[in-house]
């Protein structure tokens, strides 16, 4: 009788209990704000230090793929990289203008290849204008889903964490993910408490986060409890919208416990539910652009009209063409707007003839 009343005891408290009672007050928070900001727009300018030879073991890997012996310095000297950026957020929708350079390895050279990537909701789109790796041409990826590697990049991860950090779609390492360490330490003049995602069997990423704003302050990832790269948050309060970034520097050790790589991200500019038209969250793919399309396992060139023409696997052009994805309903039917259009202004020259003449025939009687 006893377990009876019990178990009736628990379901009615199952049953009656207000929804998000037991939630982690860290992923409510983080739900929360991103309700509170439907629309992100937020420009940051990066300067990144590239320590003389850090990068050495990884050239050694690559040179000894070709059989030399010759080992020089990656990169010859310390590279200091600046970049100006930007993401825009409005819901589940992304536009990301990457244009932050990258260290070639071997050799060190820094070349220039920005990308845009946009999130329609749906899909995710990826343009690299100048090409990627040695290539020039424009080249460009269609995803099967939103989700899109680059917007995994270690810049972009403290401000998707922050405005969107529920999303799996849009964060490398979702909150309602993190495992509650129920430890506390104060980072300046914050308490915080620790919340731990494993990445490998021996990696582990650590995240600190205010206990009483739940910004996020630090995170930390470890390898045999040695850390390997570290970001450390500042915020700024903004009217309406409760806090937001202002600056973030994220620093990359070597194996030897060295930096490799320091950047400081400054925020620029940022604005707050102020939503940006829908068209900014759509790539159209350049004449002469060669895009992948993941989900149908195909690749296409971009015609001169904007088309894509389907390319063999040898790279020989097919016949087969077909209205770029994302274009808008007048691009994906050229020949009947081109219809209407003629229509139109036949229609409207016929009715301006009636009229002349019914005007003409007036004035003569």
């Amino acid at each position: 009788m006893a377990t009876t009343r019990v178990v009736v005891a628990l379901v009615a408290i199952l049953l009656l209990a207000p929804r998000g009672v037991g939630q982690d007050p860290l992923v409510a928070a983080a739900t929360a704000r991103e309700k509170a900001t439907q629309s992100v727009d937020v420009r940051f300018h990066v300067t990144e230090l590239v320590a003389k030879g850090s990068y050495s073991p990884l050239a050694a890997a690559e040179v000894a793929k070709t059989g030399s012996t010759t080992i020089k310095l990656s990169p010859p000297q310390d590279i200091t990289l600046e970049s100006d950026n930007r993401l825009v957020l409005d819901g589940s929708k992304v536009r990301s203008e990457f244009n932050h350079p990258r260290v070639r390895i071997p050799g060190g050279a820094v070349p220039k290849k920005p990308t845009l990537t946009t999130v329609n909701g749906e899909v995710a789109r990826t343009l690299f204008p100048n090409g990627i790796g040695s290539e020039s041409k424009p080249s460009g990826i269609i995803s099967p889903g939103p989700r899109s590697p680059g917007l995994a990049h270690y810049l972009f991860t403290p401000l998707m964490m922050h405005f969107r950090g529920t999303n799996p779609d849009l964060v490398p390492y979702p909150i309602p993910s993190l495992k509650n360490s129920e430890r506390t330490e104060r980072i300046g003049t914050r308490t915080c408490r620790c919340y731990t995602k494993e990445i490998s069997k021996d990696r582990i990423a650590e995240f600190w986060f205010d206990t009483e704003n739940y910004d996020l302050i630090r995170i930390r990832k470890l390898k045999g409890g040695v850390p390997y790269e570290e970001c450390e948050i500042e915020y700024q309060s903004i009217p309406n919208a409760g806090s937001a970034l202002k600056s973030w520097v994220r620093t990359d050790y070597t194996d030897e416990g060295k930096i490799r790589t320091r950047a400081t991200v400054t925020v620029t500019d940022i604005a707050i539910n102020n939503p940006p038209d829908a068209s900014a969250f759509e790539v159209v793919f350049p004449p002469g652009c060669k895009v992948h399309d993941q989900r149908v396992r195909k690749e296409f060139l971009v015609t001169e009209n904007g088309e894509f023409q389907e390319l063999e696997i040898t790279g020989v052009e097919t016949s087969s063409t077909i209205a770029q994805p994302g274009s808008s309903w007048f691009q994906r039917n050229r020949w009947l707007s081109i219809g209407w259009l003629v229509t139109l202004l036949v229609v409207c020259t016929w009715i301006v003839w009636r009229w002349r003449s019914r005007t003409t025939a007036a004035l003569s009687s």
